[in-house]
């Protein structure tokens, strides 16, 4: 027997142009999970914390950076954040997939983001990306993060 276990981070960010609602482009790419889903499954199957709770993976923004150090899974921050907003929404979409949603108006986040964060409500890095996205006065950014666990 085979098993499929695991868990993985995409992410689908559609540029819109805020004059016409038009949509311009979707960009879509994978994350690098950080080690606290590692460190807290383990935990959870030991029955223990290990220094962590529940809202140590509960999303609840998203940061945007211009650093350009590859992602790895024991990263801590962005390299160099220089905005930060909170999810707009988050629900189950899927049996499998939780799914987060950032709405970037065309007056925010107006610089090449290098890199993307999703940070918990207790302030820990729970995903980050590399990516290269020219976002401008001109552009309305939707971002949808997809967390699929597969079992």
């Amino acid at each position: 027997m085979e098993e499929n276990c695991g868990l993985k981070g995409r992410y689908e960010i559609s540029l819109i142009s805020a004059d016409t609602g038009r949509l311009l482009q979707v960009i879509k790419f994978d994350n690098c999970l950080t080690a606290i889903h590692r460190d807290m499954r383990c935990a959870l199957l030991l029955g223990t914390t290990s220094g962590y709770t529940l809202n140590d993976l509960s999303i609840a923004a998203f940061a945007f950076g211009d650093g350009t150090d590859p992602a790895q899974a024991n990263s801590t921050a962005l390299q160099h954040e220089i905005y930060r907003k909170a999810v707009t929404k988050k629900a189950l979409s899927a049996t499998n997939t939780v799914q987060s949603i950032c709405a970037i108006s065309n007056t925010e986040c107006n610089f090449t983001i290098r890199e993307i964060g999703v940070y918990s409500s207790t302030g820990k890095l729970l995903s980050r990306a590399n990516c290269n996205i020219e976002k401008n006065s001109n552009i309305v950014m939707n971002i949808t993060r997809y967390d699929v666990i597969n079992i």
